[in-house]
């Protein structure tokens, strides 16, 4: 088995992700680790090298000197050698018994890809916040952060995938015009593959600390699946376009407000409902999971849609006509 993790920037976060990896309960002589670094300024690369590559770790370590998360994906496929390939990120860590669970899923007949759920956790009480937020549906949130019930699905996080896949429907589109892994696994099942989820494999994953940076993941998570939906129509659901829609409808009312009194007071009951509906929203998130703050969890709600819609509106916008069926 081959585990593929592309790295930038991830010293606070890169450790703890390959002790988990090695920790797992799996025989060490048939586990590869393949790090792509994409040319981290911090020590990163160096974390690597000190802590478990000198300590004789079966891990190497790659250099994409060109940074984009896709071309490192890529190089991690071209040097892995094993006949699964997990696709892991250096922000996160997996829980044990990740890659046993994953292999049982993937003897299973008919699954091709094994993925899981994602544990958001955080060091400080933003951050725990913020990942109470990803974690509820109203953010948005795809069923891998929330679901409980296993089956096969159309997506997968932090998948484990036979190397055949590849070979099959190729590798990761290297250009960035679409978000990697939902182009892998769309392209996946319209080959008739196969992934199934199991709540029962955990990943823990660490959340951006503050809204500007959540924000900013966001607006590229939209910018990215609207360029998902000119090059694939049928991978993008009705609730995507739920923000980009509403945004709209803001912006509308907002510039019909200078001269309408009428558009102003819709306006002022839109952001009120809204409003209401984050806070009602934040405390059901907080109830569910025992922490976080309910103004921080409804702010960190309100940047995630309105940050993701700006970016679909942003990725319509600028896309060129190169859709495909």
């Amino acid at each position: 088995m081959s585990v593929i993790i592309p790295m930038y920037n991830e010293e606070r976060h890169i450790a703890a992700c390959l002790r988990a990896m090695l920790d797992q309960d799996y025989p060490p002589g048939k586990l590869e680790i393949v790090v792509v670094d994409g040319a981290s300024t911090d020590r990163s690369a160096a974390v690597v090298k000190e802590q478990f590559i000198a300590a004789g770790a079966p891990l190497r370590l790659l250099h994409n000197p060109g940074r984009k998360t896709p071309h490192s994906l890529n190089m991690g496929l071209e040097a892995a050698r094993g006949e699964v390939i997990v696709i892991m990120s250096a922000h996160a860590a997996a829980q044990p018994g990740f890659l046993q669970m994953n292999l049982e899923n993937l003897r299973r007949p008919g699954v091709d890809c094994s993925g899981g759920t994602l544990l958001n956790v955080g060091g400080t009480p933003k951050q725990v916040s913020i990942g109470v937020a990803m974690s509820h549906p109203f953010a948005m949130a795809v069923p891998h952060r929330y679901r409980r019930k296993p089956g096969f699905v159309k997506t997968a996080v932090y998948g484990a995938y036979r190397r055949k896949v590849f070979e099959t429907v190729g590798r990761f589109e290297e250009d960035w015009t679409v978000p990697d892994d939902a182009d892998l696994n769309h392209r996946l099942t319209q080959a008739g593959y196969r992934i199934y989820y199991d709540p029962r494999i955990q990943t823990r994953y660490f959340p951006r600390q503050t809204f500007r940076s959540l924000a900013r993941q966001m607006l590229t998570y939209g910018f990215l699946r609207a360029r998902m939906l000119r090059r694939h129509y049928g991978a993008v659901s009705w609730f995507h376009f739920i923000p980009p829609l509403f945004l709209l409808v803001l912006a509308g009312l907002a510039a019909g407000a200078v001269f309408s009194p009428p558009a102003r007071y819709l306006l002022g009951l839109l952001l009120l409902v809204y409003a209401a509906s984050a806070a009602g929203f934040a405390l059901d998130a907080r109830n569910r999971q025992g922490q976080g703050r309910i103004v921080w969890i409804a702010m960190a709600f309100a940047s995630i849609q309105l940050s993701w819609g700006y970016g679909f509106i942003k990725g319509l916008l600028t896309l060129k006509h190169d859709a495909q069926a």
